[in-house]
């Protein structure tokens, strides 16, 4: 019950110090007697280069995105059909 607390609070703490929150969560990994990757894997950065990549990009209203999609999918089975 008390790590379940300690999770939802650094689950708060992370939404504002990441890094922070990053530490604690090796901490106590260590002290489970988790596996050492795993722990070097919770200090990583590379939460931080996932987060910086490229966000989706902007979708059409709905009319000019369904007509969008009906007709890839049109085109896409006309141009399959000449593989075979």
């Amino acid at each position: 019950m008390v790590l379940d607390l300690q999770i939802i609070l650094y689950t708060l703490i992370a939404l504002f110090f990441k890094q922070r929150a990053l530490n604690w969560v090796s901490e106590k990994l260590s002290q489970f007697n988790v596996d050492v990757n795993i722990v070097k894997i919770s200090k990583t950065k590379e939460i931080e280069v996932i987060e910086s990549r490229n966000n989706p990009t902007w979708l059409p209203p709905q009319p000019f995105l369904n007509i969008g999609v009906k007709s890839r999918l049109i085109f896409e089975k006309f141009r399959s059909q000449s593989d075979i």
